[in-house]
């Protein structure tokens, strides 16, 4: 299916006018955006934000370059699922993990330093290519499709004339936090590397490996992706959601715009013990939960002509849930109903 230009800039006409930031990016072929070190920070401190999400995961990822190209970020994780003690409708769990924080790779016996970043690309997911005399690493921040984690996806490739010994962190870095704060049990926040050991990479060859953030109740086990399979599936998802329900204006950046849109809206779809339901998003722990108004005003309706299942059933949810608890009490509406409700 698709829309009309016309239509849409009679509804939407402010979108005819300039960001203050246009000049940072670029449209890229693959259907994202990227930019260069220069381009992006003008030789100062950028910094920005993306958020993403999967079925059992949300997060929203704070990104930092300096104007020499170096990359921090602040992965602010959340979990539908895991409920603090109050398990109100801001109750999702979360938890900060920070670049500076991360168990390093040892590249030749010595511990891997990031280097400046030349190349950033977003496209339903963050990513960026550093480069030093012995590597070239391009870096992805994604979440699980259904698994309660964040990936970072590292693709090392040995760009020297001589072999390059890597070692990656076998261990994983566990932090325990108690019972008292949350509804069920204990849980524990994991980073851990996939693929740990060590590797020896002869001149251009190249190494898949990551990060996995995630967190858990004390007595759940650990999860363990597939990094290659989850970026899989994360480009799988990405490439249907595009496919469906085209906006065609003439003018590249609307539509692109568009596209990045459908994604954020139907990616925190969260699944829950109650079923499918749609998060709002943004700095908040609004998760496994809905506004009685809003997902029905909002985003609901735009289900159906983008055809996501997971969407459609997040649509149902908010007339079939505040219909059953104001038959069931008829003195007042609920404005929010949570998971268990």
């Amino acid at each position: 299916m698709k829309i009309p230009g016309s239509i849409f800039f009679c509804c939407f006409p402010f979108l005819l006018s300039a960001a203050p930031d246009a000049g940072r990016w670029e449209i890229s072929a693959d259907g994202g955006i990227q930019s260069e070190l220069v381009r992006l920070t003008g030789g100062k401190d950028h910094s920005d934000h993306i958020e993403m999400a999967g079925r059992s995961v949300n997060a929203v990822v704070k990104w930092k370059v300096t104007g020499k190209g170096l990359v921090e970020l602040d992965r602010w994780v959340r979990w539908p699922m895991l409920r603090e003690k109050k398990d109100d409708t801001h109750a999702a769990v979360n938890h900060g993990f920070r670049s500076q924080d991360d168990p390093v790779p040892l590249v030749d016996g010595s511990a891997y330093q990031a280097a400046p970043a030349s190349v950033f690309r977003i496209h339903g997911m963050l990513s960026w290519t550093e480069a030093s005399g012995k590597l070239a690493v391009t870096r992805t921040v994604f979440p699980s499709l259904h698994l309660p984690c964040l990936i970072e996806r590292w693709e090392i490739r040995n760009t020297s004339t001589q072999a390059v010994e890597i070692r990656i962190p076998v261990t994983a870095k566990e932090e325990l936090l108690p019972r008292e704060i949350f509804l069920w049990s204990a849980h524990i926040m994991r980073t851990q590397w996939i693929g740990g050991g060590r590797h020896r990479l002869m001149p251009g060859e190249q190494l898949l490996t990551g990060m996995v953030f995630s967190g858990r109740q004390d007595n759940d086990p650990a999860v363990f992706p597939d990094i290659a399979a989850e970026w899989s599936g994360r480009e799988t998802f990405i490439r249907e959601l595009e496919s469906s329900l085209i906006l065609t204006t003439g003018n590249p950046v609307v539509d692109r715009l568009f596209a990045f849109c459908k994604l954020r809206g139907a990616e925190n779809v969260l699944a829950t013990r109650g079923g499918m339901m749609h998060a709002p998003g943004g700095f908040n722990r609004y998760l496994a939960a809905i506004w009685c108004n809003d997902q029905n005003e909002y985003i609901g309706p735009f289900f159906p002509f983008l055809g996501d299942a997971a969407g459609n059933e997040a649509a149902r949810k908010p007339s079939f849930r505040a219909r059953a608890m104001v038959c069931a009490n008829t003195r007042s509406v609920p404005q929010s109903i949570s998971w268990k409700s």
